[in-house]
Order: C-alpha cells, then sequence, then structure tokens
C-alpha cells in the first residue's frame, strides 16, 4: 500500500521535530512585508498543526516551486485581452512538481497563465522570442515557453500576446501545448535552456538519463512568426489545429554529449554582452558567434562546451538522410572543476567592474567600443572599457557562478585577460574528491571565489548579472536594468537551512558573522567579503529558486499577494500557536513577559495539541488507530 499523506507514517522525533519548526515558521511568516510579501500558489493545510503532523515530509505539495524566472515586460507592448488591460508587467514564471508552469502578477499575486500538459513534475522551463516582424513592419513580440518534465516530454507552448481574450479577468489563461516531443530522453529531463548560436535557435535538455541534447528550434520559430494575427491568438487558446500540426516542422537533436557520468542538474550559456544602445545590440545578434555552454551534474562536474555545426544543417536535402546526432557536435572546452558533489543551480553572467588607474578612455577600446573583446586580443569574456556618465572607466566580465550540496557559492571569472591583470593568473581548477581526469582542449578552471555556507546552497543570483540582462524584456529598446549605474555587485543565495543571505561583492568585510555558517569576518584590509550583509528569514522550507524583480514602479504593492482561496495559514488557537513558538523557537516570551521554558523536546507540540483537541471534544486523533 502506498500511503500519500506522511501523518500515517511512523515518524521518529527528529522527523517530529523538523515538522513542527516548518509549521512553526510557517504560521508565522505567513503575511507581511517583512517576510517578502508571500503568494502562496496552491492549497494548503488548514491548520499549523496538521502542518506539523506531517513530520520531515511536509512541504508544498503539487505547488512546490521548482524552478523561477522573474521579469518586467514593457508595458506598451504587453498583451490586451479580455481581462481589462494587459498581462502583468511584473510577472513570475514558476515551474510546479504538479506539473504545470505558472504565470503570476507579482503585483497582486494573482495567477494569470497555467500551462499545463506535462504527467508529472516540471523542473525546468525557458522563454524564447520568436524573432523576425508582424504586419505592418512592426517587431515581433511573440514568445513560446519551453518546458521539460520529469515524464521525459519536452512541449513548446504560445505565451499568449496581443488580442488573447479570456471570458472574465478572474480566470487564468490556459494555453495548449503547439508542440510535444513525447520522448526527448529515456529518463527524467532536470533542465531545458534556451539559446542562439551562429545565427540560429536552439534547446539544450539534459536530465538523469546522463545526456545533453542539443535541438534546433529555428525552424519552429520560423513557423510560428510566418503565423498572421488571427491564427497567433488563436492557438495561444485552443492550440494548432490537425492541419497545422501536419505542416509545422518539429524539433529536432543536432548535437549530443554524452561525457556526464551522474545526471545532470544545471544548463546554462553566457549571453550577449551588453551594449549601450539597441542598435548596436541589432548587430550583436546579427553578427552569429558561437555561445559558450555550460552542463553541471550530481557529481559536481562543470563542463563548458560549444556549439559545432556544419553547413549542411540549413540543407534539406542532407539533413534528411543524416543521422540528426551526427550533424554537429557539443565540444568540451574546459571543466570548471572546485564543487564535490551535486551542483543545484548555475548562473553565467556580465558583472560590471571599475578600471582603476585611467585617466583616459584607452584609444584602442574607444575607436571601436562597439564591438565585444577588442582591445583585449581574442577574449571573449571581457568587453571594451567604456566611459560611465560618473566619469569613471568602467567594462564588463563574464563570470559563473555556482552552487552545490558541498555548502558553498563558487564564482568563475572566465576571461584571461581579467585573471591576468589581477595578478592571479588562472586559477587552477582541483577537488579532492575523485571524478575522473578532467576533460577538454584547455587545463580546468577553478574559482576566484568561495563564499561557505552553514547547508546546502540550493539556488543563487547575482543582482549584477541582473542589472545587465538584456534579453528578458519583449519589445524594449533596451533592458530597464541598464538606467541602473552603477549596477548593485551583490549575490543572493538561498539555502537548505531556509535562509535567504546577500553578499556584497565589491567591499571588504564589514558585516557581522555570520553565527549560523560558523564564519567570522576577515582581518586582512584586501581581504574581499566572505560574511552576508543581511540573513533573511521567511520561506518554511529550502530555497529552492532565486530571482531578481526589477520593479518599473515605487509604492506600496497594489492588491493582496495571496489568490482568493488562499488565505494565510491560521494557528490552531492562541494558546495553541504560543506554545508552537515557545516549544520551537526555544527563545519566546509568556504571557506575563517573562523568559518561558526552554522545551528541548519539540515532537511533544504534536501530542500536546492532539490530547487537547481531545478534550475538546473536536473528533477523533486522526493518529489514534496507530
Amino acid at each position: 500500500m502506498q500511503a500519500t499523506d506522511a501523518s500515517t507514517l511512523f515518524q521518529t522525533d527528529e522527523a517530529l521535530a523538523q515538522g513542527a519548526a516548518r509549521a512553526s515558521k510557517a504560521s508565522r511568516t505567513a503575511t507581511g512585508s517583512e517576510y517578502g510579501h508571500p503568494i502562496w500558489l496552491g492549497s494548503r493545510y488548514k491548520d499549523s498543526i496538521g502542518l506539523a503532523e506531517s513530520g520531515a515530509g511536509a512541504d508544498a505539495g503539487s505547488a512546490r516551486v521548482l524552478s523561477l524566472r522573474c521579469r518586467t515586460v514593457a508595458a506598451s507592448t504587453a498583451a490586451p485581452g479580455a481581462r481589462q488591460g494587459p498581462l502583468p508587467q511584473s510577472q513570475a514564471w514558476t515551474a510546479e512538481s504538479g506539473g504545470v508552469v505558472r504565470l503570476t502578477d507579482l503585483e497582486t499575486g494573482k495567477t494569470a497563465v497555467i500551462f499545463r500538459g506535462h504527467s508529472a513534475p516540471v523542473p525546468t522551463f525557458d522563454i524564447v522570442r520568436v524573432g523576425g516582424s508582424t504586419g505592418g513592419g512592426r517587431e515581433s513580440t511573440r514568445e513560446v515557453l519551453v518546458t521539460g518534465s520529469w515524464d521525459k516530454s519536452i512541449k513548446v507552448w504560445s505565451i499568449p500576446s496581443h488580442g488573447t481574450t479570456v471570458e472574465s479577468a478572474a480566470t487564468p489563461l490556459r494555453p495548449k501545448p503547439i508542440l510535444t516531443q513525447p520522448q526527448a530522453a529515456t529518463d527524467f529531463i532536470k533542465a531545458v535552456h534556451c539559446f542562439r548560436s551562429q545565427g540560429r535557435d536552439f534547446v539544450l535538455s539534459a536530465g538523469s538519463d546522463k545526456t545533453v541534447r542539443c535541438w534546433h528550434l529555428t525552424p519552429l520559430l520560423e513557423w510560428t512568426g510566418a503565423l498572421s494575427e488571427a491564427d497567433w491568438t488563436r492557438i495561444c487558446t485552443t492550440g494548432t489545429s490537425e492541419g497545422e500540426r501536419a505542416t509545422m516542422p518539429d524539433i529536432e537533436v543536432v548535437a549530443m554529449l554524452r561525457e556526464h557520468t551522474r545526471p545532470i542538474n544545471c544548463l546554462g550559456s553566457v549571453p550577449p554582452p551588453p551594449r549601450l544602445d539597441a542598435s548596436a545590440e541589432a548587430d550583436a545578434d546579427a553578427e552569429g558567434g558561437q555561445t559558450t555552454l555550460f552542463s553541471a551534474d550530481s557529481m559536481g562536474r562543470i563542463f563548458e562546451m560549444v556549439l559545432n555545426l556544419p553547413a549542411s544543417l540549413d540543407n534539406a536535402s542532407a539533413t534528411a538522410t543524416a543521422s540528426a546526432a551526427s550533424r554537429g557536435s557539443l565540444t568540451i572546452r574546459r571543466e570548471l572543476r572546485a564543487h564535490e558533489t551535486a551542483i543545484y543551480d548555475l548562473r553565467a553572467g556580465w558583472r560590471d567592474e571599475e578600471v582603476e588607474g585611467l585617466d583616459s578612455l584607452p584609444s584602442a577600446a574607444a575607436a571601436s567600443s562597439s564591438q565585444p573583446g577588442e582591445g583585449e586580443g581574442d577574449d571573449e569574456f571581457v568587453t571594451p572599457i567604456y566611459e560611465a556618465p560618473d566619469g569613471s572607466f568602467r567594462r564588463h566580465v563574464a563570470e559563473v557562478w555556482t552552487c552545490s550540496g558541498d555548502k558553498t557559492a563558487r564564482c568563475f571569472v572566465l576571461s584571461p585577460t581579467v585573471l591576468r591583470q589581477s595578478g592571479r593568473g588562472q586559477v587552477p581548477g582541483s577537488r579532492t574528491s575523485k571524478a575522473g581526469a578532467p576533460l577538454g582542449s584547455q587545463p580546468p578552471l577553478g574559482p576566484s571565489r568561495t563564499i561557505q555556507h552553514a547547508d546546502f546552497v540550493k539556488s543563487l543570483v547575482s543582482l549584477g548579472h541582473a542589472a545587465a540582462r538584456r534579453r528578458a524584456d519583449v519589445g524594449s529598446a533596451a533592458d530597464l536594468a541598464l538606467r541602473v549605474s552603477p549596477p548593485p555587485n551583490v549575490l543572493a543565495t538561498g539555502s537548505a537551512d531556509e535562509t535567504l543571505r546577500l553578499f556584497a561583492l565589491d567591499t571588504d568585510a564589514t558585516a557581522a558573522p555570520d553565527a549560523a555558517a560558523g564564519i567570522a569576518p576577515s582581518t586582512s584590509s584586501t581581504a574581499k567579503p566572505t560574511v552576508p550583509i543581511a540573513a533573511v528569514e521567511g520561506h518554511w522550507h529550502e530555497i529552492d529558486a532565486i530571482d531578481v524583480w526589477l520593479r518599473p514602479r515605487s509604492g506600496p504593492l497594489q492588491g493582496p499577494t495571496t489568490s482568493s482561496d488562499n488565505e494565510p495559514i491560521p494557528p490552531a488557537t492562541a494558546a495553541g500557536q504560543r506554545h508552537l513558538n515557545r516549544d520551537l523557537d526555544l527563545d519566546d516570551l509568556d504571557d506575563d513577559g517573562e523568559r518561558g521554558q526552554d522545551y528541548q523536546a519539540a515532537p511533544l507540540l504534536v501530542r500536546r495539541e492532539r490530547e487537547r483537541r481531545a478534550e475538546e471534544g473536536r473528533g477523533k486523533d486522526p493518529l489514534s488507530s496507530r
């Protein structure tokens, strides 16, 4: 017999204590700006005691967020509909264990769109913009969503845009997938990543079968871009017709990588370098250079690779007879080597840094400041120096942040120029545990910075990367973040200990020590910080995903941050709540304001509450039949 309720299973005192602790925190942090304006995505336990009885198995169930992306869509190009306005300008996209991807309005906490179609958890998704232009010569603002699931399939969805309507403003849109690749892997898919390389669009997928697959997405995007506005609006709500499916191009594998020996958790790529104007960005997209890609597995190995494609890729007669996997190759360039165990998150991006010791702009960089890498030889991971509005000289440097079950977050600076100028040179990559000989044509690269934590580091995001990211905003001439000057060089990490930490990366260690991690501030005047400038509580479970919301307005949020059926978790009773806090926090006040007794046996909470309910005649103890 398979039990679906953890409260019906035998649990140790330690497991009950963990559930009770989570119940206490869930009730205490259910609402309020000090806890991040919580948005509840799904149904929850009726009260905190019900959550406590689930013990260590307590989590968000089918609404557990496995992946997250926040973005701000330009208001002038957001999609109008019958909801009396555009789709949300401030968006949170979440992939959930219930098999859905959800679009939530960050201002109101309301669900705007639900993409439902997978039969298993969806741990990963990505969004890609459809190229080309629509009628009247307007630049296309169409987008498609790519999702990967434990059901081994990849689905492609059209994201609702201009003219999409629904019956009422309170009803979320529910698009149908326009394409399904049912056997996209031989085991769970854990990661998908969309990227553009050599003038074409691709999707990487990977997971428990230890294989990275590269899918050619360009033909499908060209097909969707050629649809009329009426047809695009229709497939956003009802999906494609049989006739359209017969003519719609499929996505095909053009390259594979099988060098990983453990399940693959993360995929990523270095985005195009930041540009100072939109025309330069368009020129960069037309150049069609190779994109640097990354894959990371549960052993801690990270491969830096590139996609090599033959000229025959666009030749229909050649591709019809050739094996898909033989049309190209994913070539490992080097390993990023340091982590001892599973990689949980990987973020590649560009950091804006000041170049010291300059009185004027270098002539080589000034001569061609719109071209990345010129003036730096063949180094593709650093941009030319430019003069900022405040008179400082700055440049952008490509780097990769990763986090792992070895309780560290690590930064890998990719540019040999920057490493050489810093006096460190290339940091050799190494690790204590065995993982096999390093792969690639170049020596392994080690981290330039390591930040220790008290527990597994499950997620991270660099605010500096977010400030330089331009691709997320639909139809805007430049990302809103480019107007942030200077961008904050701050790292946010989420840990298995349920704490969100912020690290300032440009200053010396001046913050208080992180007692939870056992880290003390450095006494060196030149040392980089290894202690957080802030540690914020809020979540009552592991923090699996973090992203940055660049809010386009100031002031209070527009509406409630809970959906209609998701009010905050109520306490069992006032007395029960007081016991809950006192038993688990070990430092709460009694009603008279004096320090209460420090209870050391938190599992007694559940039994004490059962006895109280029985005395009040609330019905049979749910566990009395054990």
